[in-house]
């Protein structure tokens, strides 16, 4: 409970803080698709409340759920000035295997990742903020988590590499690379 429970604060400050942090993801990793949003009045990022509170625990199965919080929770994530892992040990999912996840926020990479995924069948339908909401409330059970812990690590990789090489804006790093930032003043 400690690691989320700033999202259950009565003035909301962790949940509005990470919802205004994914938008800056998917402002920066997507233009077109934020534009869509700040067009249907969506871009707050409410539809993904659900989401973010208590880590997708609605959106996947009671199997599945375990194996995302093994990757959330119980990986520690270390890494040296390269951006290389300094973890000993590698999560063994089912279907894949991951070594050096999560970042710090990666549950944010995660959305991203969905949101990035369902583009297309978002802005072809032309959904409003209602159908918006609706939408990603029906994805409920039907993704798939290897999947999506998948995509969340290929952004992860993408941006840890763009950071490595100083390709990165300070406010992405600063959502996904804090830790390491002060770690790295500090040493």
């Amino acid at each position: 409970m400690n690691i989320i429970g700033n999202n259950f604060n009565i003035n909301q400050y962790g949940m509005k803080t990470q919802m205004a942090q994914l938008k800056s993801l998917i402002q920066f990793l997507d233009p077109d698709l934020c534009s869509f949003l700040d067009e249907k009045e969506s871009l707050n990022m409410y539809f993904c409340f659900r989401w973010l509170l208590i880590w997708f625990k609605r959106e996947f199965k009671f199997e599945d759920i375990k194996q995302l919080w093994d990757v959330l929770i119980c990986q520690p994530y270390s890494y040296d000035k390269t951006g290389k892992s300094n973890n000993s040990n590698e999560i063994n999912t089912s279907k894949i295997n991951i070594s050096g996840l999560p970042c710090q926020n990666f549950q944010l990479l995660l959305a991203a990742g969905i949101l990035l995924k369902r583009k297309s069948e978002i802005i072809d339908a032309n959904l409003s903020f209602t159908d918006i909401l609706r939408f990603i409330n029906d994805l409920s059970e039907q993704m798939d988590v290897d999947e999506v812990i998948m995509i969340g690590s290929q952004l992860f990789d993408l941006l840890n590499n763009m950071r490595i090489n100083d390709q990165l804006p300070k406010h992405i790093v600063a959502i996904l690379f804090q830790d390491q930032v002060l770690e790295d003043r500090n040493s």
